[in-house]
């Protein structure tokens, strides 16, 4: 299965590896999600702040 992905030259979505102006493009699916993430207290208190 392909992934969406995009340009980010011209903001562009497509399931190409390069865009129509030539570019390549970044695959923007979210990251995958592991309860044993070694960063996850620093996600929780991003999500608190962005909450208040």
């Amino acid at each position: 299965m392909t992934d969406i992905r995009y340009c980010d030259h011209c903001k562009q979505y497509t399931m190409k590896d390069t865009c129509r102006c030539g570019r390549t493009t970044i695959s923007r699916s979210p990251a995958k999600y592991s309860p044993h993430f070694k960063y996850k207290h620093l996600r929780r208190e991003a999500k608190k702040k962005q909450l208040e």
